[in-house]
């Protein structure tokens, strides 16, 4: 039976190819939750009363699972290309962002705006989390420098050099590692899953936005990762003004 939607990647034009802007694995876990929650209560009844087609439900399994695999292997054909520096750059990059926030937030503890800023900090799991995180704490650091002076264990101007460094070399390395990789099949066919998946969930979150209107779930039709990205374009913009 034909589907009203397009479950064909092949289908694709090439300069209409859409490309994932969020991380595969937060965007994949996204649309697991938005399923997960159509799945019970008949909520996917909801969206049908609104207009959805009928197939959705099934198109969307249909997508989610076919983007599950595709990335899943691009990632085994990737994954032998990223350099062993690089993972040690990530991981240490993920241990001085603690200690820079942990630091902070016991040396400016008096300090009621910036402990505001530091709440509005999130550790995130993904990469570009971690890089916004780094230069976020090192500006935070380097703004507050004299609150530092008498903590003899935190050595305050080295931690926030070395942040603002891991806040450009881990998007240059990630940058790096996708220009190494732009033009395997694996890569292909991982987008334009997500192409498809990407069409559904789009019209999915639409209509659920409409048929929930009026509910506090209505939030369940957003991006999260989205929401928190464009909080810290918000919050990088104050800094600058």
């Amino acid at each position: 039976m034909s589907s009203t939607f397009n479950l064909d990647p092949q289908a694709i034009d090439a300069e209409e190819l859409r490309r994932p802007r969020t991380p595969m694995a937060v965007y994949l876990q996204e649309a697991a939750d938005v399923q997960a929650f159509l799945d019970k209560d008949n909520n996917w009844q909801r969206l049908y009363d609104v207009g959805l087609p009928t197939d959705a439900q099934s198109a969307f399994g249909m997508a989610l699972a076919a983007s599950r695999l595709a990335q899943s292997a691009w990632v085994v054909a990737t994954r032998p290309r990223k350099e062993e520096e690089d993972a040690a750059r990530e991981l240490q990059a993920t241990r001085l962002r603690s200690e820079g926030i942990s630091g902070r937030r016991f040396s400016l503890r008096d300090n009621r705006s910036v402990q505001g800023a530091l709440d509005r900090i999130r550790e995130g799991s993904g990469l570009a989390d971690l890089a916004g995180d780094c230069t976020d704490v090192a500006k935070l650091i380097l703004d507050n420098l004299p609150a530092f002076a008498n903590d003899k264990s935190f050595d305050a101007p080295a931690v926030a050099n070395q942040l603002a460094e891991y806040g450009v070399q881990i998007p240059a390395a990630t940058s790096s590692r996708r220009a190494d990789s732009g033009t395997a099949p694996s890569l292909d066919a991982r987008d334009r899953a997500f192409h498809v998946l990407d069409e559904i969930l789009g019209e999915v979150r639409d209509a659920g936005r409409h048929a929930f209107r009026k509910s506090n779930e209505v939030a369940r039709f957003g991006s999260e990762y989205e929401r928190k990205k464009n909080a810290r374009r918000r919050r990088q913009k104050q800094n600058v003004e």
